[in-house]
Protein backbone atom coordinates (compact mmCIF):
# COMPACT_ATOMS: atom_id res chain seq x y z
CA UNK A 1 0.00 0.00 0.00
CA UNK A 2 2.75 2.73 1.06
CA UNK A 3 4.27 1.42 -2.59
CA UNK A 4 1.17 2.58 -4.39
CA UNK A 5 1.50 5.82 -2.54
CA UNK A 6 4.48 6.53 -3.15
CA UNK A 7 4.52 5.97 -6.95
CA UNK A 8 1.14 8.03 -7.23
CA UNK A 9 3.15 10.75 -5.78
CA UNK A 10 5.82 10.48 -8.22
CA UNK A 11 3.51 10.62 -10.91
CA UNK A 12 1.70 13.69 -9.60
CA UNK A 13 5.49 15.34 -9.14
CA UNK A 14 6.39 14.37 -13.00
CA UNK A 15 3.91 16.32 -13.96
CA UNK A 16 4.33 19.13 -12.06
CA UNK A 17 7.81 19.46 -13.56
CA UNK A 18 6.85 18.75 -16.99
CA UNK A 19 4.45 21.88 -16.67
CA UNK A 20 7.26 24.18 -15.08
CA UNK A 21 9.47 23.09 -17.54
CA UNK A 22 6.99 24.04 -20.20
CA UNK A 23 6.49 27.10 -18.88
CA UNK A 24 10.43 27.82 -18.72
CA UNK A 25 11.07 26.60 -21.93
CA UNK A 26 9.33 29.98 -23.17
CA UNK A 27 10.79 32.01 -21.11
CA UNK A 28 14.50 31.43 -21.74
CA UNK A 29 16.93 31.34 -24.67
CA UNK A 30 19.65 28.68 -25.82
CA UNK A 31 23.18 30.17 -25.35
CA UNK A 32 25.51 29.18 -28.09
CA UNK A 33 28.18 26.40 -26.94
CA UNK A 34 31.39 27.77 -28.80
CA UNK A 35 32.77 31.17 -28.93
CA UNK A 36 32.32 32.96 -32.44
CA UNK A 37 35.65 32.85 -34.96
CA UNK A 38 37.85 35.39 -32.74
CA UNK A 39 38.57 32.50 -30.01
CA UNK A 40 41.34 30.90 -29.72
CA UNK A 41 40.15 27.73 -28.39
CA UNK A 42 38.15 27.06 -31.58
CA UNK A 43 41.60 27.41 -33.23
CA UNK A 44 45.27 26.44 -33.59
CA UNK A 45 45.21 23.69 -35.56
CA UNK A 46 46.65 25.10 -38.52
CA UNK A 47 50.49 25.71 -38.12
CA UNK A 48 53.10 26.34 -40.38
CA UNK A 49 56.07 23.76 -40.16
CA UNK A 50 59.20 23.72 -38.56
CA UNK A 51 61.68 22.71 -40.88
CA UNK A 52 63.46 20.32 -39.10
CA UNK A 53 65.86 17.24 -40.96
CA UNK A 54 68.80 17.03 -42.20
CA UNK A 55 70.21 20.21 -44.16
CA UNK A 56 73.72 19.03 -45.67
CA UNK A 57 74.30 15.68 -46.80
CA UNK A 58 76.72 12.66 -46.84
CA UNK A 59 79.98 13.55 -48.72
CA UNK A 60 79.34 17.41 -49.11
CA UNK A 61 81.61 20.30 -48.20
CA UNK A 62 80.99 22.66 -44.82
CA UNK A 63 82.47 25.10 -43.49
CA UNK A 64 82.65 26.20 -39.66
CA UNK A 65 78.90 27.21 -38.60
CA UNK A 66 77.13 25.52 -41.07
CA UNK A 67 74.13 23.86 -39.70
CA UNK A 68 73.88 20.29 -40.80
CA UNK A 69 71.12 18.83 -38.88
CA UNK A 70 67.74 20.61 -37.27
CA UNK A 71 66.10 18.12 -34.43
CA UNK A 72 64.21 18.06 -31.53
CA UNK A 73 65.91 15.15 -29.35
CA UNK A 74 68.67 13.77 -29.99
CA UNK A 75 67.93 11.51 -33.41
CA UNK A 76 71.50 12.14 -34.61
CA UNK A 77 74.29 12.80 -32.12
CA UNK A 78 77.47 14.94 -31.97
CA UNK A 79 80.53 13.30 -33.87
CA UNK A 80 83.83 14.70 -34.49
CA UNK A 81 83.91 18.46 -35.24
CA UNK A 82 80.05 19.31 -34.42
CA UNK A 83 78.49 21.53 -32.14
CA UNK A 84 75.31 20.99 -30.50
CA UNK A 85 72.70 24.28 -29.99
CA UNK A 86 70.22 24.98 -27.24
CA UNK A 87 67.47 23.15 -29.52
CA UNK A 88 69.97 20.11 -30.24
CA UNK A 89 70.78 21.44 -33.63
CA UNK A 90 74.16 20.28 -34.55
CA UNK A 91 76.47 22.42 -36.71
CA UNK A 92 80.38 21.89 -38.16
CA UNK A 93 83.02 23.40 -35.78
CA UNK A 94 85.40 22.81 -38.55
CA UNK A 95 85.69 22.78 -42.33
CA UNK A 96 85.52 19.49 -43.54
CA UNK A 97 83.20 16.84 -45.30
CA UNK A 98 80.31 15.34 -43.76
CA UNK A 99 79.97 11.82 -42.98
CA UNK A 100 76.66 9.92 -40.71
CA UNK A 101 77.36 6.91 -39.23
CA UNK A 102 75.65 4.25 -37.07
CA UNK A 103 77.82 3.09 -33.75
CA UNK A 104 77.02 0.38 -31.15
CA UNK A 105 77.46 1.91 -28.05
CA UNK A 106 77.90 0.32 -24.31
CA UNK A 107 74.61 1.18 -22.23
CA UNK A 108 77.16 0.96 -19.26
CA UNK A 109 80.51 2.68 -19.89
CA UNK A 110 81.89 3.47 -16.68
CA UNK A 111 81.52 -0.58 -16.33
CA UNK A 112 80.50 -1.10 -12.78
CA UNK A 113 80.40 -4.67 -13.24
CA UNK A 114 76.79 -4.31 -15.79
CA UNK A 115 75.68 -5.78 -19.02
CA UNK A 116 73.13 -4.90 -20.75
CA UNK A 117 72.70 -4.73 -24.87
CA UNK A 118 74.43 -2.38 -27.33
CA UNK A 119 72.17 0.53 -28.13
CA UNK A 120 72.68 1.58 -31.89
CA UNK A 121 72.83 5.30 -32.12
CA UNK A 122 73.37 7.65 -35.74
CA UNK A 123 76.19 10.15 -35.55
CA UNK A 124 77.35 13.29 -37.47
CA UNK A 125 80.65 14.13 -37.92
CA UNK A 126 83.21 16.58 -40.24
CA UNK A 127 86.15 15.10 -41.12
CA UNK A 128 88.69 17.82 -41.75
CA UNK A 129 90.15 18.05 -45.20
CA UNK A 130 94.31 18.25 -44.91
CA UNK A 131 95.15 21.71 -44.62
CA UNK A 132 97.62 21.42 -47.40
CA UNK A 133 95.86 19.38 -50.13
CA UNK A 134 96.92 16.71 -51.02
CA UNK A 135 101.07 16.32 -50.48
CA UNK A 136 103.49 15.70 -53.36
CA UNK A 137 105.50 12.44 -53.71
CA UNK A 138 108.72 12.82 -52.19
CA UNK A 139 111.90 10.57 -53.14
CA UNK A 140 113.24 9.69 -49.49
CA UNK A 141 116.52 7.95 -49.11
CA UNK A 142 117.46 5.61 -46.25
CA UNK A 143 120.00 7.20 -44.10
CA UNK A 144 122.12 3.49 -44.73
CA UNK A 145 122.16 4.19 -48.52
CA UNK A 146 123.32 7.62 -47.89
CA UNK A 147 126.34 6.14 -46.00
CA UNK A 148 127.05 3.66 -48.57
CA UNK A 149 127.32 6.15 -51.61
CA UNK A 150 129.05 8.87 -49.81
CA UNK A 151 132.22 6.09 -49.02
CA UNK A 152 132.00 4.88 -52.50
CA UNK A 153 133.08 8.33 -53.89
CA UNK A 154 136.09 8.34 -51.88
Amino acid sequence: MAARALSCLWKEYSRILIREKALSSVNCARNASKKAAGSTKNQGKNKKGKHLGIKRREGEDVIPGTILVRQRGYKYHPGVNVGVGRDHTLFALSEGMVQFKRELLDPYPWGLGRKGPLHERKFVHVLEKDPKGSPDLVLVRHPLDTMKSASSYS
